[in-house]
């Protein structure tokens, strides 16, 4: 599994998600679901409240963009570890 999924310069959740579902970056043997669980432990790329927590701190200055994305970040990877997910690059 790869790192952080703030990380892919240029691509947005969408775009990442899209080259997944087209196989060509298929999970390995014994990952599939995954990236699923992952994301549903990190609460980071489902829902409303990314956005909101965005708009939030564009309303009332109390986050700067780095961060929310610190913070996404490790949410994400606190994640991964719950899953034991080890970082290959």
């Amino acid at each position: 599994m790869h790192g952080c999924p703030h990380s892919s310069a240029g691509r947005s959740a969408g775009e990442r998600l899209q080259t997944r579902n087209h196989g060509q970056n298929a999970p390995a043997e014994g990952e599939d679901g995954l990236y699923d669980k992952i994301r549903n432990k990190a609460e980071v790329l489902s829902g409303d409240y990314p956005p909101s927590e965005v708009l939030e701190a564009a309303l009332y200055g109390n986050k700067s963009l780095d961060d929310l994305m610190g913070e996404w970040n490790q949410k994400w990877s606190d994640a991964q570890s719950s899953e034991s997910v080890e970082i290959t690059e």
